[in-house]
């Protein structure tokens, strides 16, 4: 009985930490890694959205995410040694969707400081993520994806 009371007094506070309100709509797992591929072992994590911080956070990886219904985040993940990386979310679903509950995993590279790229692009968001009626899922888009890639010139 005493675990279950902990436990009661103890997950809104676990909870509340990765997650808005009671609309949520998209987890998000992140898995950044370095430029050998190797998942990284704590970033922070900054919620943006309309230019604002909404949540700011350090956490394990992977980490999660729980995002609102209809809005428009950018995800900010810093480490120390590596360029911020920024993260498009838009948590925009058509009104005849009644159920929410996606989850979508991200891994991708950060950029180390001091490495070699494109400077003119290190600004541009990493990822941008959407939902795609097609599939009936959250997906990353790829072109957008493909692209920064190739203009930013990151080396691994």
């Amino acid at each position: 009985m005493k675990k279950i009371v902990l436990l009661l007094i103890i997950a809104p506070f676990f909870l509340s930490s990765f997650s808005f309100d009671d609309n949520t709509c998209v987890e998000v797992k992140g898995i950044p890694m370095d430029n050998k591929d190797k998942k990284l072992d704590k970033v922070k994590i900054s919620i943006m959205e309309n230019g604002k911080e909404v949540k700011n956070l350090e956490s394990k990886v992977p980490f999660k995410v729980e995002l609102a219904r209809d809005h428009y985040y950018s995800l900010v993940i810093s480490k120390d040694g590596y360029l911020p990386s920024v993260i498009i979310v838009d948590t925009s679903v058509p009104k005849s969707h009644e159920e929410c509950g996606f989850h979508i995993e991200l891994g991708w590279n950060l950029v180390p400081q001091g490495g070699t790229y494109n400077k003119e692009y290190v600004d541009f968001p990493d990822a941008v993520v959407k939902y795609a009626k097609t599939g009936d899922e959250f997906v990353i888009s790829e072109k957008y994806n493909t692209h920064i890639k190739k203009i930013r010139g990151a080396n691994k």
